[in-house]
């Protein structure tokens, strides 16, 4: 990917933020871009030596034989201990250009999409030594479509900035915005694919908007062109309650801004990336059950959960949490313990640190690994 804009690259960036502040020598490796430089900004900041290879997605084409070439000059230079592919693009480029190299990779899966055959092959390669699956659901989904063993999978959440995203946060959205002090808040953040349910979200808040005249939608990171593209309609009786906002950087800003966080996904989720933020300012969440989101997400306690393609449910859910303030005040805190209990940038780190030791362990003769010892500034390619 060449910008960092949606989950898998944020996710990405914070492990190597972190990593680098604990004294490792990271490299992340992205797609050439100079129209989205500023979103990599963070990274070189916080000591974090960045590379842009240009990927033409996995195709056969000129440029991606040049990046896989690029890419393996770049292994074999950096006497990285340990390769980490964060998309499974990344991998199968790393696969080949990592031929006849001993260095362990570990790869991320973060959909709980099936997989076909062929794309199984890359996960089951025996040089992928851990594979890290974002929730439970999508371990699940793996064992049961590529037969891999569980012991090749580790559950390990993708993570929040706990200094960032908590429930203190005043927002100025509602200000920009020009929204009364008398409305409720619905608040989606994410993009505008269809596997992310817009459609079902304005059909359910139309249903919501017929029994209460208080709500407005608010939809962070969707724009009108991009709903005139795929033909995502707003009727014109909900246009004046419908904002639309474009990509925002200040996503703690414009959650604070919520009085409830809904996501509508379809399918193949791992964990969504905005629930989880959503639960860290404390905000009740409504989400449909896909993916993992019914791990962080326990209907009745910590938000509720409902089926998938389901408007109908989706607009009795946020009316309930609407309506029962108690209700919706207990869900968000119980949802942001959970999440600072596994699901911060510390509590990520930590076990992916103790798996690269494993994968490293594995792969070194007994003496050399008892010779390099367990205080060895590691380097991470990813």
């Amino acid at each position: 990917m060449d910008r960092i804009r949606s989950g898998g690259p944020t996710q990405l960036k914070r492990l190597a933020v972190e990593q680098a502040a604990r004294g490792h020598r990271v490299t992340v490796v992205f797609g050439h871009n100079p129209e989205h430089q500023a979103d990599f900004q963070e990274l070189k900041e916080r000591g974090v030596r960045t590379v842009f290879l240009a990927f033409d997605g996995f195709r056969a084409s000129p440029s991606t034989v040049r990046s896989i070439f690029a890419l393996r000059r770049l292994v074999l230079a950096g006497e990285y201990d340990v390769i980490h592919a964060h998309k499974g693009d990344a991998l199968y480029a790393l696969i080949f250009a990592t031929l006849g190299v001993p260095t362990p990779m570990v790869a991320n899966r973060g959909m709980s999409a099936r997989l076909s055959r062929r794309s199984a092959i890359k996960w089951r390669s025996r040089r992928v030594r851990r594979i890290i699956a974002v929730s439970q659901n999508v371990k699940e989904v793996l064992i049961r479509t590529a037969g891999l063993p569980p012991g090749k999978i580790e559950v390990v959440y993708g993570s929040i900035d706990p200094e960032k995203f908590h429930p203190g946060v005043v927002s100025s959205l509602r200000d920009e915005l020009a929204i009364g002090a008398g409305r409720r808040v619905i608040g989606y953040l994410g993009s505008l694919g269809g596997r992310k349910g817009v459609p079902q979200l304005i059909e359910a808040f139309a249903r919501l908007r017929a029994q209460r005249d208080d709500v407005v939608l608010v939809m962070v990171g969707v724009t009108e062109g991009e709903m005139a593209h795929r033909k995502v309609v707003i009727p014109e009786c909900l246009r004046p309650y419908v904002h639309l906002v474009p990509f925002r950087r200040d996503v703690p800003n414009c959650l604070a801004a919520f009085d409830l966080f809904v996501f509508p996904g379809t399918r193949n989720e791992g964990l969504t990336g905005t629930v989880r933020e959503a639960a860290a300012m404390a905000l009740p969440v409504v989400t449909t059950d896909v993916g993992g989101n019914a791990e962080l997400i326990r209907s009745g306690n910590s938000g509720l959960v409902v089926p998938p393609d389901d408007a109908g449910a989706l607009s009795t859910a946020m009316q309930t949490l609407l309506s029962d303030r108690q209700l919706a005040q207990s869900c968000g805190l119980a949802a942001r313990e959970a999440v600072l209990a596994s699901m911060t940038d510390r509590h990520r780190t930590d076990r992916l640190d103790q798996i690269y030791e494993q994968v490293i362990e594995e792969c070194l003769p007994p003496n050399q690994y008892a010779h390099r010892g367990r205080g060895h500034d590691r380097s991470v390619s990813q």
